[in-house]
């Protein structure tokens, strides 16, 4: 959900609103479903145009601490300025053309969607060589090994108090932005992280040692506005592959 902006006509459309102002439109749709990887949805914006050049994607955490992206697009005499902001089986678009971009940065920003702290994908980097399998849950990622022998499931964070408990031999275990502890069974080894709100867990089926660099790269949930921001987060983004 977005505000009218000072010096921006507001007109609803069917599917959004649309912002004008001299020398710049925008077009904001709050909730596109099924939402899909960042590449696909610029390569679908820029459809038809002759493009010259794209800048980004920048990285940009809301307001209300969820996971947003702009990328500038130069087609000629076209500018556009391309805004996304991804809830968990959605993405808003927030679209400008023309003298637009200071305006598209502020509408990402403040885009509001009241999802609370609430079950959330979490952001890691999936290990190399790796096969996707299919899921059922839009909120778990399983990778199963090139020889089949292991699969690591990287589960959504949860607020502390759902988060699970594994079985067996407890070990601390530290990354650069989180800690917790490692279950360790004959087949399964288990590891809760933890930070101030949620719980980040990732299971490994087998035995494998890209487990470590699966766990070393899982990031917080951005917290929301007036939190302080972890400053080192990459952005290997669930949505951007």
């Amino acid at each position: 959900m977005i505000t009218p902006l000072d010096g921006w006509s507001w007109e609803p459309t069917a599917d959004g609103v649309l912002l004008r102002a001299p020398g710049a439109v925008i077009h904001y749709r709050e909730r596109v479903r099924p939402s899909r990887p960042l590449v696909e949805l610029v390569h679908a914006a820029c459809a038809g145009l002759d493009v010259d050049r794209l800048v980004g994607p920048e990285p940009v955490v809301t307001d209300e601490g969820e996971h947003a992206a702009i990328v500038t697009v130069h087609a000629g005499p076209v500018t556009l300025t391309l805004g996304y902001v991804f809830g968990d089986d959605f993405h808003a678009e927030i679209h400008g053309a023309g003298d637009a971009a200071d305006a598209v940065r502020r509408l990402v920003r403040t885009d509001r969607h009241m999802l609370g702290v609430r079950r959330r994908r979490c952001r890691y980097v999936a290990p190399a060589g790796w096969r996707a399998l299919p899921h059922a849950s839009i909120f778990h990622d399983t990778w199963e090994s090139p020889d089949g022998a292991a699969r690591i499931t990287v589960c959504p964070a949860v607020p502390l108090a759902d988060e699970p408990v594994g079985e067996g031999d407890r070990e601390p275990v530290v990354t650069a932005r989180l800690a917790g502890h490692a279950w360790t069974s004959p087949t399964r080894t288990l590891v809760v992280l933890r930070d101030r709100t949620y719980a980040y867990t990732v299971a490994l089926d087998g035995r494998a040692a890209e487990l470590d660099a699966v766990v070393a790269s899982v990031e917080p949930v951005p917290p929301r506005a007036g939190a302080t921001a972890d400053p080192t987060a990459s952005w290997a983004s669930c949505w951007s592959a």
